[in-house]
């Protein structure tokens, strides 16, 4: 597991017509990278991978519960077999970002994709949903009224408590998103 730090200082409450104006930015953004941990939080890399063609410009994750769904069915989930989340999961690899939004109330987060699929948070248990999205490119860096304490911190976006919150983010090694304990 990789190791994070979160500036507890420098935490922000983001509006949804905050979140709406970042998420059109990564509008047109190709999935390049798919990845799964062991206990299949879901890893989407956007954009243009660094040159260990393991990051992208964006990274979002999703510890909780989630789906990719077709127009009338489940094309894969969390509770998939490991086999056949893997084989589905690459299929979607170079597909676009059409949209991406928030339900109302719980803030699920919502991936309209090229080729009519949709990826979704759906937390389904008593806890909030655990997302998060590594803003890595430096045009988001914007996010925050704060300047980034060095090279090595990216803006992040998440939920607490229902909530919207940004933050700087920094990992120790490389970049691998996850949610700290905080949020769980």
């Amino acid at each position: 597991m990789v190791a994070c730090t979160i500036m507890s200082d420098h935490i922000h409450p983001v509006s949804r017509d905050q979140a709406k104006a970042l998420f059109a930015a990564l509008v047109g953004m190709p999935l390049s990278r798919l990845h799964l941990t062991t206990a299949n939080s879901l890893f989407v890399e956007l954009g243009e991978l660094d040159l260990a063609g393991e990051t992208g410009e964006v990274t979002i994750c999703m510890e909780c519960q989630w789906r990719v769904e077709s127009a009338r069915s489940i094309h894969v989930g969390s509770g998939f077999k490991p086999t056949s989340l893997l084989n589905r999961l690459d299929k979607l690899t170079g597909c676009s970002v059409q949209r991406i939004g928030l339900e109302s109330g719980i803030p699920e987060l919502t991936l309209r994709l090229s080729g009519g699929k949709r990826l979704r948070s759906c937390t389904v248990d008593e806890t909030q949903p655990k997302w998060g999205i590594k803003l890595g490119d430096e045009r988001f860096h914007g996010l925050l009224d704060t300047a980034a304490p060095d090279d090595d911190w990216y803006p992040w976006i998440g939920v607490k408590g229902g909530r919207l919150e940004a933050s700087w983010f920094q990992a120790e090694e490389s970049m691998i998103v996850i949610i700290p304990a905080r949020h769980a």
